[in-house]
């Protein structure tokens, strides 16, 4: 990745404002599609077990109808369990899909804030000793880009391994075992039958609940620990903000005056 110079560099910083702008654009989008399924449930085929998702699309709670064994062998209620865990992930997705529909190509859409015919905001170069200052920035900024770009394909390696480790969570009294993927997916389910045929179904409800939250304590520990391993913190630290970005290179907004 080389350096950009002369007429290259002319061009980079205004495509800098315009890539922060439709990001904005993105992310109002993401922002409305994520509070059309603040909240998604599902049923299995026999209608006695309920999965409620939240924010991610991981499951808030698992609700069992008092006459579940009706319909339902206490050997078979793990199954209708990831059946209904499927169901709501299925309509959390047709919400999604339905809302960012929706946005795209809307004409005049646009994020919060933002003026939807505005053109983009040109960009100037500071004049004077910040102006070296500004290339000694641009100079780094290209440095860490390199970085990225050699050790890119070791960190998505690294988060492949991880998304394949199966992780696992338990309910307190320990008749349920949900089992995990590294990326929050649930893929099973181990119930006690004997305590399942005899305990109530508020009870199997809370116990299954609790196993799968405690699945995702376990996920979000070890996402913790890759994070903290991240091996590109300045740079994570210039792109959480274009403004911030834009400063560090020794620019401003014209009309930020």
């Amino acid at each position: 990745m080389a350096e950009p110079t002369g007429a290259a560099r002319t061009g980079f910083f205004p495509e800098l404002d315009d890539l922060a702008r439709d990001a904005a654009v993105m992310a109002g989008w993401l922002a409305a599609a994520e509070a059309a399924v603040a909240e998604a449930a599902g049923r299995d085929p026999s209608e006695r077990v309920r999965v409620v998702l939240a924010a991610l699309g991981r499951v808030a709670s698992v609700e069992i109808d008092p006459h579940w064994r009706t319909r339902i062998d206490p050997g078979d209620l793990r199954a209708a369990v990831l059946a209904a865990c499927q169901e709501a992930g299925r309509r959390r997705l047709e919400t999604w899909a339905a809302e960012l529909g929706r946005s795209d190509g809307r004409p005049g859409t646009s994020a919060p804030g933002r003026t939807p015919d505005a053109g983009p905001r040109p960009v100037e170069v500071a004049s004077g000793p910040a102006e070296e200052s500004s290339h000694e920035s641009i100079r780094r900024l290209w440095g860490l880009l390199q970085e990225a770009t050699d050790r890119l394909d070791d960190v998505v390696r690294d988060a492949a391994a991880r998304s394949r480790d199966v992780l696992t969570g338990r309910d307190p009294g320990g008749h349920v075992t949900a089992s995990l993927t590294g990326g929050g997916e649930l893929t099973d389910l181990t119930l006690d039958e004997t305590w399942a045929a005899a305990a109530g179904a508020r009870e199997i409800g809370a116990a299954l609940t609790a196993a799968i939250t405690d699945g995702y304590a376990a996920v979000d520990r070890r996402a913790r620990e890759a994070t903290s391993q991240w091996p590109f913190p300045d740079l994570e630290r210039l792109s959480g903000s274009p403004a911030a970005l834009l400063a560090t290179l020794g620019l401003r907004n014209e009309r930020e005056g």
